[in-house]
C-alpha cells in the first residue's frame, strides 16, 4: 500500500541556474497543461502515484483532442480552443509538493481533483514562449538546449523557487 509523505521544505533545497543539468518533466495532453500554467490548476490527476517531490517542467504533448477541450468546458466552465494553446512544447514549471487520494482532498484541492491520485502543485510558472520538446511517459529528463531556452525566460527569483526533484 502506498504511504503518503508530507511535503518537507527542509529537505528540498533551492537550485541555482548554473547547477541545473536537467529537470524532470511531466507530459500532459492539452488542455490539461494549459489549465495548470494559465488557469493555476493546482492538482494534476493521475492513475499512478509517486513518492517523488520537487520542481517539474510542464510539457504539453502534440496530441490534439477536441473531446478533452469539450470536457474542460462542460466540467470546469473554461472555454479553450485548439488554436489558443501550445502543443509539443514545455510551457511552464511547478513544484510537485504532495500526492493525494480521495481521502486527502482539501478545500484547496477539491476543485481540480479527479483522481484516483492527484499531484499537488505549487509555485506554478508559465513560460512566456513555449519551448518545443519531445515528451515521454511518466517523468522524463528535460536537458540540453530546450532546458536552457526555458531557464533563460525565467527570473532569478522564479528559479530560486525551484526544488531538487527527489
Amino acid at each position: 500500500m502506498f504511504q503518503f509523505q508530507p511535503y518537507n521544505q527542509t529537505i528540498m533545497k533551492p537550485l541555482k541556474k548554473s547547477k541545473i543539468k536537467f529537470i524532470c518533466a511531466l507530459s500532459l495532453d492539452q488542455p490539461w497543461g494549459h489549465m495548470i500554467v494559465q488557469n493555476k490548476m493546482n492538482v494534476e490527476s493521475r492513475r499512478w502515484t509517486t513518492k517523488r517531490r520537487g520542481t517539474i517542467a510542464i510539457h504539453a504533448t502534440a496530441k490534439k483532442s477536441k473531446h478533452e477541450f469539450e470536457w474542460i468546458k462542460e466540467n470546469f466552465k473554461v472555454n479553450l480552443s485548439l488554436e489558443n494553446v501550445a502543443f509539443g512544447s514545455v510551457i511552464g514549471f511547478a513544484n510537485l509538493v504532495d500526492v493525494i487520494d480521495e481521502k486527502k482532498v482539501t478545500s484547496k484541492t477539491r476543485k481540480w481533483f479527479i483522481g484516483p491520485f492527484g499531484f499537488v502543485l505549487e509555485n506554478i510558472v508559465v513560460l512566456p514562449t513555449p519551448v518545443p520538446a519531445k515528451g515521454n511517459r511518466k517523468f522524463w529528463h528535460l536537458k540540453g538546449r530546450p532546458l536552457m531556452h526555458c531557464l533563460d525566460q525565467l527570473s532569478s527569483a522564479e528559479i530560486k523557487k525551484f526544488r531538487k526533484f527527489v
